[in-house]
């Protein structure tokens, strides 16, 4: 089974986003053509052109022969907390071109850098300053994994308390096979920040690592 891990960088400060294309994929089931015609010989002529035809065997369980992943992801990305105490985070989107479908974990979320900001479960925000934000990730409207870094939890949980993770990392979503037609979906950084009276007198900034698992999805599944 393959699997891809890819890092994505969350800054409390503007940072460029970028995406990644994780290898080239060979197709299973499309037909690739030309941009224009590719046959232009005069009409007195009798011109040949050659069609690679790849055959494909699916094993017992229905799974396809090895291929390589064709998916896109951001690389980095931002939040703010604004001085009002309103979260604002981004929408990440990933793109599926390959010839399987492919699921998405999260499985870890690190501190990288030494400021102030620090991501905590969301119960301990009643007396807690701005700094302390309380991060999930939401698709289709649904809370999906909930977030912890520079606190006493780290890492990826399965609810906002951050007492419990799963072995693997938390799933985020499924993408169908996107080789004739991509497939898309976001997820959203969402997150409520401290309610506490302590002012912020000076502005805050920390970079946060958030690792995405890709592997393919069952056959079963797709």
């Amino acid at each position: 089974m393959k699997k891809k891990f890819l890092s994505l960088m969350m800054a409390a400060a503007v940072v460029a986003t970028t995406s990644v294309s994780a290898f080239a994929a060979e197709s299973n089931s499309n037909v690739t053509m030309p941009k224009e015609a590719n046959i232009k010989e005069t009409d007195d002529q009798t011109p040949t052109q050659d069609v690679y035809i790849t055959g494909h065997v699916q094993d017992e369980q229905g799974e396809m022969p090895t291929a390589s992943f064709k998916v896109t992801v951001p690389t980095a990305a931002n939040f703010t907390v604004t001085n009002a105490g309103v979260v604002v985070g981004p929408e990440l989107e990933v793109k599926n071109e390959g010839t399987q479908g492919i699921e998405v974990y999260a499985t870890e979320f690190t501190k990288t850098t030494g400021g102030d900001l620090k991501v905590v479960k969301s119960t301990g925000l009643a007396n807690a300053p701005r700094t302390s934000v309380a991060l999930k990730l939401v698709v289709n409207g649904n809370d999906v994994a909930h977030l912890g870094a520079g606190g006493d939890e780290n890492g990826v949980f399965k609810s906002g308390e951050l007492t419990e993770k799963t072995p693997g990392g938390e799933k985020l979503l499924t993408l169908g096979a996107g080789a004739n037609e991509a497939k898309t979906r976001k997820i959203k950084l969402e997150g409520t920040a401290g309610k506490g009276t302590t002012h912020v007198d000076k502005a805050v900034s920390d970079t946060f690592k958030l690792v995405l698992k890709i592997k393919k999805a069952p056959a079963n599944s797709q």
